[in-house]
């Protein structure tokens, strides 16, 4: 690696002095600076330069001056912006400590459960007061508040009978205190508003969680029906890849 740190000089003042000589248009995104990580040559360097022109004016200012010149600055933003212009956490993915997966896992399991037993209570106690939800038909409830009343004047009719659970969860770390949970959640049915019966299904749950004062709560939540029939057109996770019946 031709890369040689100059610890002297911090990645911070490089691209401040980069920014005023006109040398960098913007200062670098994570995914830039993901990608410089992964450079290894001078000629990776002026490939990636080059068709970063938003990053770097690559035609007046790098390709115009010396090779000599156009090694030092490559190297200097490779290594210094990688070494310290942000912390190698916001670099890498998160991950969640045992106990917050616990906690999250705990949380989100318990929203089914607090339905199943018509307890409002323990419902309203998962949510953040900021909190927001979509339903499956695209209302949207704004404020812990709106969230607990609307479950439950719902508790009349399509949860009435209870008998959802959850199937299964992922948890994805956003930042040491936002976390994403994605659930698939089984029901029973129940009875829709015009008295037409619902039919047994299965839904799949986006959650935001946030840590506040050591505790997780809900803050945003999105529940989607999963539609049996249209799985087999999923282009990831079926064999569909675009062909039209005819």
């Amino acid at each position: 690696m031709f890369v040689a740190r100059e610890p002297e000089v911090s990645a911070q003042e490089l691209t401040s002095q980069l920014l005023l000589a006109g040398d960098l248009t913007h200062r670098p995104s994570l995914s830039d600076i993901a990608m410089l990580r992964q450079l290894s040559t001078e000629k990776d360097c002026d490939k990636f330069f080059e068709a970063k022109s938003c990053l770097i004016d690559y035609t007046d200012t790098v390709a115009a001056k010396p090779r000599r010149f156009r090694m030092s600055l490559h190297g200097r933003l490779i290594g210094l912006i990688i070494a310290s212009m942000l912390p190698l956490t916001y670099l890498n993915a998160q991950t969640l400590s045992k106990s917050d997966e616990a906690s999250i896992r705990a949380i989100v399991t318990a929203v089914p459960e607090a339905l199943n037993h018509k307890d409002m209570k323990a419902y309203a106690s998962l949510f953040a007061d900021d909190a927001d939800w979509i339903n499956v038909v695209g209302m949207h409830w704004r404020g812990k508040a709106d969230v607990v009343k609307a479950h439950e004047v719902y508790l009349k009719t399509i949860f009435r009978d209870g008998g959802m659970s959850t199937a299964e969860m992922t948890l994805r770390a956003v930042t040491p205190d936002v976390a994403i949970a994605v659930v698939t959640q089984n029901d029973k049915g129940g009875i829709l508003p015009d008295g037409s019966k619902a039919p047994p299904g299965a839904g799949r749950l986006s959650y935001v969680l946030v840590k506040r004062g050591g505790k997780w709560m809900i803050t945003h939540g999105h529940n989607t029906v999963i539609d049996a029939d249209a799985q087999r057109f999923d282009p990831i996770n079926s064999n569909w890849n675009g062909e039209i019946s005819k």
